[in-house]
């Protein structure tokens, strides 16, 4: 059995695309489009790397009074070391975006499964069949920079669906 595979960015799918939603617009980050036996399957990868941090803060102080440059450095290592701290505290994907996934999952014709890529530390994968990769939603920690094995983690997870598709 033989396998297509083509790799989609910001892919517009609407119910007046070729790719369709049945009912708003959505616009995954990545999609990984898989043809095999005549059959389509969609699966998305959004990313999720805004930062949380409160910079904004520094500038407001800043814009309010006027300081001694001495002043503002004690600002700015105060602001970035408490969104240091909060940005450790919260390595764990937001339910929000679980969410978000599960409306690719069902909004989008042929979808088998979407995914949280964001910087954190733990993986999750919600499965609607405890033995099979596919369908299921979830989060995978992929953080620039690391040594590696995010990455391996989430390759190995794209060729189980592969020969999950392969096996049907």
């Amino acid at each position: 059995m033989e396998i297509k595979l083509n790799l989609m960015y910001n892919r517009l799918f609407s119910n007046n695309t070729k790719y369709k939603s049945y009912s708003l617009p959505f616009r995954p980050d990545y999609t990984l489009f898989i043809e095999s036996d005549g059959e389509t399957y969609f699966v998305h990868f959004d990313a999720k790397y805004k930062s949380e941090g409160k910079i904004l803060e520094f500038y407001e102080k800043i814009g309010s009074k006027k300081l001694p440059s001495d002043e503002i450095y004690e600002i700015e290592d105060e602001i970035v070391t408490k969104r240091d701290e909060e940005e450790q505290i919260s390595r764990k994907y937001k339910y929000g975006d679980i969410y978000k996934m599960h409306t690719y999952k069902d909004a989008i014709l042929y979808t088998e499964g979407a995914y949280v890529l964001y910087p954190g530390d733990e993986e999750k994968i919600f499965q609607e069949i405890y033995s099979e990769p596919i369908p299921s939603v979830g989060a995978f920690p992929l953080t620039p920079g690391e040594d590696g094995v995010e990455e391996d983690n989430l390759s190995l997870f794209i060729k189980a669906i592969l020969k999950n598709i392969l096996e049907r």
